[in-house]
């Protein structure tokens, strides 16, 4: 496959997210569309949640994550 002269070639660079508690990845073109879809990235941008499994690592403090209740499965659950 060769290019033609005069011909325009556009690499489209997107970001990979993987959470870190499931294995849910996307791909985003920037991380603040990641954000606006829900995604929580932490402050150094390695470690990610999906927007399923980030209402459990918001606001921790020092205990780490919450635990998994009945009131946050009926918030998460998709149906």
């Amino acid at each position: 496959m060769e290019k033609e002269k005069g011909e325009v070639v556009y690499i489209e660079k997107y970001y990979r997210f993987k959470c870190a508690d499931c294995p849910t990845v996307k791909e985003y073109p920037n991380k603040d569309k990641a954000q606006d879809y829900g995604w929580a990235i932490a402050r150094g941008g390695k470690v990610c949640y999906c927007p399923s499994c980030a209402l459990k690592h918001r606001s921790t403090g020092c205990k780490g994550a919450k635990p998994v209740n009945n009131a946050f499965k009926q918030l998460t659950s998709k149906g």
